[in-house]
Order: structure tokens, then C-alpha cells, then sequence
């Protein structure tokens, strides 16, 4: 469901922030067991920075699409709710 990620990404941060003080301190890149190709620290910077910014606009659109579904299925309630009060 939307809202489960809406949920889990906001957790991603400390891990990429993880990733982007690994990458400064000159140690290997991991992020979710992949090895990401950074060989300088402004590398790491710009790979962080473009993780991040993705991550932001995932965790808009699925609270976006979250809002969508509930408030559709809230109508969805309502209407058969009044239809059922009105036989």
C-alpha cells in the first residue's frame, strides 16, 4: 500500500547520510549491499545528493497517492453508507 512506503522511505535517509559520510571519509560505498563506483569525496557528494532528491520526490508522490486512495475509498464508505440509510 502507498502508505507503507510513504512510511519506510523517510527511513532511508540515515542510510544514504550513512553512504555520504563513508564516501567523505574515503571508505567503500555501500548502500542496500551494493557497492556504488565513487572514487572521490565530490563524487559521493553528487551521488548523495541526486539519492536524496529522489527519495524526497518518492516520499511526495506516495504521500500524494496515499491521500488519493484514501480519500477515495473514504467517498467509496460514505455514499454506500448514505445508500444503505436510505432504504
Amino acid at each position: 500500500s502507498w502508505r507503507v512506503l510513504f512510511r519506510l522511505l523517510p527511513v532511508q535517509v540515515s542510510l544514504l547520510t550513512g553512504a555520504l559520510i563513508d564516501g567523505l571519509s574515503g571508505n567503500p560505498v555501500r548502500v542496500w549491499g551494493w557497492l556504488v563506483p565513487v572514487t572521490t569525496p565530490a563524487e559521493a557528494v553528487t551521488a548523495s545528493c541526486i539519492a536524496l532528491a529522489i527519495l524526497a520526490l518518492a516520499t511526495g508522490l506516495t504521500a500524494f497517492c496515499s491521500a488519493r486512495t484514501s480519500g477515495a475509498l473514504q467517498k467509496r464508505v460514505t455514499a454506500d453508507l448514505r445508500r444503505r440509510v436510505l432504504e
